[in-house]
């Protein structure tokens, strides 16, 4: 009977909180926990619905003293890994990123991922606590190629250190194949190009650039320009024509922009204006990417109500004062014509 009675409470007081009568709710969770068996999962549900509310209504300060009200109360629950996620996304959303990082290690103890340890080391890089990753380096060898393309990135890009990247990159193994790896590899490509050791990048580069993920299509950007720069224009025409149907998206478009690229170098003019302006419907995201080329577009024209047609939808979209200017002085010579 009390747990009839306690139920009874509980949905009288799901009916307020549906009606957004929160404090209404709150009384009634209340009066439901008196009746309610302590050791029943309902309990734990409805007292985290009566603390839930009370932070919607201001009676709790934040998330972080919300959640750790209901740990401390509830310390063995099966929710425990769940509401530590929430606790750290909510830290992270504050940039408090030492505390964050606290959180993420007992969120490790719980469920020992990649993921979790991939989040880790990133709320650590985020505290500048960079002493971290040298730790877990000697303790967590399951996960040795997230923390070898950590500490590479670390060395090369925040660091400024791309010899150090370089030795350090050897600790890969081989056999050792993942995103993590591809990432480092991508990193070694591209110090060599700055290096100016272009084949071995190069090298590199088309070994992970088979994919449709993140990693590979910046591998394409890159081996583009390793060919552009050695004048290879038959390779960049073919790089461009065989990976753009790979995506759907803005990275169709930058490859897209590319191929048209080749064909203006080739002089296909009328190609090229056909490809400009097909990559410019997939780079809605990036405005002044699109205004490039439609700027690009306008240059390969002959007809003069067209290319001001262009170059005025350039104008009207870019963002980047340098480019407008050149916008502008385009506009100022057609109609000097």
């Amino acid at each position: 009977n009390k747990d009839l009675k306690g139920i009874g409470y509980f949905k009288i007081g799901e009916s307020y909180e549906n009606s957004h009568k929160y404090q209404k709710a709150i009384n009634f969770y209340k009066n439901s926990l008196k009746y309610i068996d302590k050791k029943s999962e309902l309990y734990e549900n409805v007292f985290l619905k009566k603390i839930l509310l009370e932070l919607k209504i201001g009676k709790i300060s934040n998330v972080e003293i919300a959640y750790k009200i209901f740990l401390e109360k509830f310390p063995h629950t099966p929710k425990r890994y769940e509401i530590l996620k929430e606790i750290v996304n909510y830290l992270l959303k504050e940039n408090r990123f030492s505390e964050a990082l606290n959180y993420q290690r007992k969120i490790l103890e719980i469920k020992r991922e990649k993921e979790e340890f991939d989040k880790l080391i990133k709320i650590a890089i985020h505290s500048k606590k960079y002493s971290i990753i040298d730790s877990l380096y000697e303790n967590h060898h399951e996960f040795k190629d997230v923390l070898v393309f950590y500490k590479v990135l670390l060395l090369y890009k925040i660091k400024k250190d791309p010899f150090a990247a370089l030795e350090f990159s050897n600790n890969i193994e081989e056999g050792m194949e993942s995103e993590y790896t591809k990432g480092v590899k991508y990193y070694i490509a591209e110090i060599y190009k700055i290096l100016g050791k272009l084949r071995e990048a190069e090298n590199i580069l088309k070994s992970i650039i088979q994919g449709d993920d993140t990693i590979s299509f910046k591998g394409i950007m890159l081996l583009y320009e390793i060919y552009k720069t050695k004048g290879e224009i038959n390779k960049m025409e073919e790089l461009c024509a065989k990976t753009s149907f790979r995506w759907e998206d803005e990275r169709k478009g930058h490859i897209l922009f590319r191929l048209a690229e080749t064909k203006e170098i080739k002089g296909e003019n009328e190609e090229a204006k056909k490809i400009y302006l097909l990559s410019a419907d997939y780079l809605l995201s990036s405005l002044d990417s699109v205004s490039l080329s439609l700027y690009r577009a306008a240059s390969l024209t002959n007809l003069k109500e067209e290319k001001r047609a262009f170059l005025e939808r350039a104008k009207m979209i870019a963002k980047n004062p340098l480019l407008k200017e050149e916008i502008d002085k385009s506009l100022i010579d057609l109609e000097k014509r």
